[in-house]
């Protein structure tokens, strides 16, 4: 617990594992008993990072333990309208007493649905370059840098070695 104080004391807003830390810190709360303090700090880590998983899962256990099912079923329903995909907190909800078909995603979360090969896929405009009097239209023969081989690992001429100096 010393551990994680400090680091909640330490920490900077831009800390990139803050969410992790408030959610672990109330598991150890939630292990020593104090659970008005590991619901403040797993409520904490989903303010800071709504799709965190075991946060929903501790807070939905929580309230099992004390007879809430009801309560419960609504921790983990939000949770999978956060993660839909989660087959923790699908299996959780159907044991809770939810019923197929699963809550829909937050709106958010639905305009995040965006496959990374099509996120990959942009449209990047082309530019066309006009031969002006100083300069001469490339030949179609001279190769271009798309239709060069790569230089083999090692080379001078290969920019991804480490090794080789800079020309």
């Amino acid at each position: 617990m010393d551990n994680f104080n400090y680091m909640v004391n330490t920490e900077k807003p831009d800390f990139a594992l803050r969410a992790e830390l408030y959610s672990n810190r109330g598991e150890v709360f939630k292990l020593m008993g104090k659970l008005g303090e590991a619901a403040k700090d797993f409520n904490h880590a989903l303010s800071i990072n709504p799709r965190l998983l075991k946060p929903y899962l501790q807070i939905a256990d929580m309230h099992v333990a004390g007879k809430s099912t009801a309560r419960a079923l609504e921790a983990v329903t939000e949770g999978l309208r956060q993660l839909p995909d989660s087959k923790a907190l699908q299996r959780r909800y159907l044991e809770l007493g939810g019923k197929k078909p699963f809550p829909e995603p937050t709106l958010t979360q639905a305009s995040e649905l965006v496959t990374p090969q099509a996120a990959a896929v942009t449209q990047v405009p082309e530019t066309v370059v006009e031969p002006g009097p100083d300069h001469a239209a490339p030949s179609v023969s001279e190769p271009t840098k798309a239709t060069e081989p790569h230089p083999v690992i090692g080379t001078p001429n290969n920019p991804y070695c480490r090794f080789c100096p800079p020309e």
